[in-house]
């Protein structure tokens, strides 16, 4: 995979973390709204300095869930999905580029991978793979 098509990949998962965030933090009580809402900010963050690192081609404008969510345990499912479904996407960023890009991937992913705990999915050796939730 070359860099800019890693770099697309972060970029589009990040826009599906920041409308899924949206979901999430409507179904949750106040502690979890700032939780989610801390989650939203970062991913924002990282899809900004993503965006500012080079050009960038569009994916797609529209997204479904991978399941309902209409409730906080549906809202947290969610969280350690889109946390978990991230961690390959800097992985794999990461692993095509250098220097400070390469160092951001890194901290991105682990990030993603800390957050995903925090919302009570399950640790990981090896981030991103053959995980649960992912599979969902």
């Amino acid at each position: 995979m070359s860099e800019q098509q890693a770099r697309n990949a972060a970029i589009a998962g990040e826009d599906a973390c920041i409308y899924a965030y949206g979901i999430i933090g409507a179904h949750l009580a106040a502690a979890g709204q700032r939780k989610a809402r801390r989650a939203l900010d970062s991913h924002r963050a990282w899809r900004d300095r993503l965006l500012a690192a080079g050009d960038y081609v569009p994916g797609s404008a529209a997204y479904e869930l991978p399941f309902p969510v209409q409730d906080a345990a549906a809202a947290r499912r969610l969280a350690i999905l889109v946390e978990q479904r991230m961690v390959p996407a800097y992985a794999d960023l990461a692993a095509s580029t250098s220097g400070d890009l390469r160092a951001q991937a890194v901290q991105a992913g682990c990030e993603c991978a800390a957050r995903s705990v925090a919302w009570g999915g399950p640790t990981q050796a090896f981030p991103g793979l053959d995980s649960p939730a992912a599979q969902d």
